[in-house]
């Protein structure tokens, strides 16, 4: 299933986005299960919070979703990608004005890996500052009293969610992949974003101390050298389970007759 804006329509995205969850809905009732409520609300707002992420920031309205189940194995699998074209998550912020107070929290962290040596040619400042934006309250465009920073921290949030469910109830593992320019990101539950000190919010720094001010683990986020994508992927894709939990029910007759 494949969607495709216009640009023009101010509702498009809210529309597009419950046509997907349908969709996906659609396919489990093949397997005799569906989405619970819980479970069409979670997808349908992460998903919706991506592609508003991709408007406001990519500056260039060009995604798609696109999304298939798998019921070829005795495990069905479902997939999911979100994409935009236009600026990468690094260019975003490559665009600010280094001698501005926004570019200012993300430069100490450009600095310090310059200084200590970490930067080579699988770990640069646009990995870096892709790793960065990652992070609950990180946004290129701060907007005074709004939260910004929030649609990629519901994302990993949801994924977390998936991984746990998956871990619990089959032997096969969620995974999650972000590719954005020239860098890549694996979420595999190895790495969790968790609550830092002081109420400062979340942080996933895909290395043991969860620590932005160290490298992270190369597994999990690398540069692509002589690679380079025009925008963002995200990429998600998780095994369903009888007794899957609070995203996916099992399809009841009276439910599969209407």
């Amino acid at each position: 299933y494949r969607l495709n804006p216009d640009a023009t329509a101010a509702d498009y995205k809210d529309k597009q986005v419950a046509k997907f969850v349908d969709f996906i809905d659609n396919c489990l009732e093949c397997i005799n299960w569906a989405l619970t409520d819980q479970g069409k609300h979670s997808l349908g707002t992460y998903a919706g919070e991506i592609l508003a992420n991709a408007e406001d920031h990519a500056e260039f309205v060009d995604w798609s979703v696109v999304g298939y189940l798998d019921i070829g194995d005795k495990t069905p699998t479902c997939e999911i990608a979100i994409f935009n074209f236009g600026k990468s998550i690094a260019e975003t912020f490559l665009d600010l004005d280094r001698s501005s107070s926004d570019w200012e929290p993300y430069g100490k962290y450009l600095d310090l890996h310059k200084s200590k040596g970490f930067f080579k040619d699988t770990w640069r400042e646009e990995d870096l500052l892709t790793v960065i934006a990652l992070q609950q309250h990180v946004s290129s465009k701060p907007k005074p009293g709004a939260s910004r920073g929030q649609g990629t921290v519901f994302f990993i949030e949801f994924f977390q969610e998936m991984y746990e469910q998956c871990a619990a109830q089959s032997d096969r593992s969620a995974q999650m992949t972000v590719v954005s320019g020239s860098t890549y990101v694996l979420f595999d539950g190895t790495y969790r974003l968790t609550e830092r000190e002081k109420g400062e919010g979340k942080i996933i720094a895909f290395n043991d101390e969860n620590d932005l001010m160290l490298p992270p683990s190369p597994t999990h986020v690398r540069g692509m050298n002589g690679v380079h994508f025009p925008g963002t992927i995200i990429s998600v894709r998780f095994p369903f389970s009888v007794g899957y939990g609070a995203m996916v029910e099992e399809l009841q007759d009276e439910k599969r007759d209407n």
